[in-house]
This record gives structure tokens, sequence and C-alpha cells, in this order.
């Protein structure tokens, strides 16, 4: 008797392609075509994993004011609505990293400053043991336009480090949009509906793609 089908084993789609088996009858093959697996730019989705992104939050003499706060608030709002968790050592407290000023006019960090700052960062969080597994988010005053700044590879650092303003961004996106810059998430500049994604340079930013949530989720301060 002829096998009125084939086994979905038997056939050979192409990576990250789902297979749908029509079944025909008699000694035919089944019609088969294919479906995207995944939809890259799909704003619903939530990861399956329940990751927790972690960070090390750290503060210098030129910082002021509170704005820490609502940024972790905003980051973990848009994190829980995809299926992650934003997990900060010492709760929300700001490690002061003593002794550490900028050499720009009003004691603005510059560019040349970056290195003390790694250097210190990573002093401290050898001793609190977060080096490896959390990332480091200094909240500081530094010079030019930016509201935050990930320095890492360009400098030949083995580890990302966020540089937060206490000026951000209004939409209160800024540490999550650095937090991807450290995860290797790249800005995404295309506009979903009239709406943005928290990888866009352009206010208000509401939306995280599959994608970048895939991608955050499997970064080195990602963890159970």
């Amino acid at each position: 008797m002829q096998p009125l089908y084939t086994a979905l084993s038997d056939l050979v789609p192409g990576d990250g392609d789902v297979v749908i088996a029509s079944i025909t009858g008699g000694s035919k093959l089944p019609e088969a075509r294919t479906m995207s697996k995944t939809d890259s730019k799909d704003t619903n989705f939530k990861s399956p994993n329940k990751m927790t992104l972690k960070i090390h939050m750290f503060s210098t003499e030129n910082y002021f004011g509170h704005a820490h706060l609502g940024l972790v608030e905003r980051a973990e709002s848009m994190l829980r609505a995809h299926g992650l968790d934003l997990h900060c050592f010492l709760n929300k407290t700001l490690q002061f990293l003593i002794d550490l000023r900028g050499s720009g006019n009003g004691a603005l960090f510059l560019p040349t400053d970056f290195d003390a700052i790694k250097a210190r960062v990573d002093e401290v969080m050898g001793f609190t043991k977060t080096s490896t597994t959390h990332l480091a988010v200094v909240f500081c005053n530094f010079a030019g336009s930016d509201h935050g700044l990930t320095p890492g590879k360009e400098r030949g650092w083995n580890r990302p480090l966020c540089l937060i303003s206490p000026t951000p961004n209004k939409d209160q996106v800024t540490l999550l949009h650095e937090m991807g810059h450290a995860a290797e998430v790249h800005h995404d500049e295309v506009e979903n509906g009239g709406k943005r994604n928290f990888m866009d340079v352009t206010e208000p930013r509401t939306l995280m793609y599959r994608h970048q949530i895939e991608t955050l989720a499997k970064c080195f301060f990602a963890g159970k």
C-alpha cells in the first residue's frame, strides 16, 4: 500500500523555515511550502527564556539629580512587557566612585578620561564579583550633547561601559538604549506605524522588536 504522506523529517527545508505539508494521497509526495519562522519586527514578542538583564550602577562626583530612578523604571517596564527582567546590583542605589574627576571645563569627563573610569569600575566590580555577570552603567556628566554613550571595543576594552548623563532623553529610554548598544543591538531608525523603537535616535521611543529582544536575551549580562 502506498503511503498517504511523507514524514516532515523527509523534507529538507531551509534554515529558519517551517514546512507545511498537505496530504495528497497515492504515491505523490506532499506539496510543501515554506513560512517564515520568525518575524524579526514583531512588536508583541515575549522572550520564552525568562532571562534577566543585570546592571551595576555607579555615579561620580559630577552627577546630580535622580534621573536614574525614572530611567530604571522605564527600562523595567519595557523589558517586562517582552518577557525580560532587569536586576540592579544594590537595588537602585548608585555606587559612588570616589576621587574620579573629569579633565574638561567644569570637571566634565572627556573621552581621554574614559580609560580611568573603566579602570576604576573594573576594580570595584572585581571586588564585588559582578564583572562577568553585570553591565557597568556610570551616571556622570560628560562633554558633548549626547545623553548617553557606550564606549567599548573601539577602545580595546573586552567589555563595554555605559555612560549616562544627568539630563537624559525626555522619553526616559536613554538607559535601555545604551544597554542595547552594550548588547550589540544596532540603531534602527525605521518607523513602524508612526512609532519608533528603543534603538532609534529620535524620540519618543516605545517599541521593541523581536530580533532586538532575542539579542538582549543572549548578551553577556543576561542570566537567570
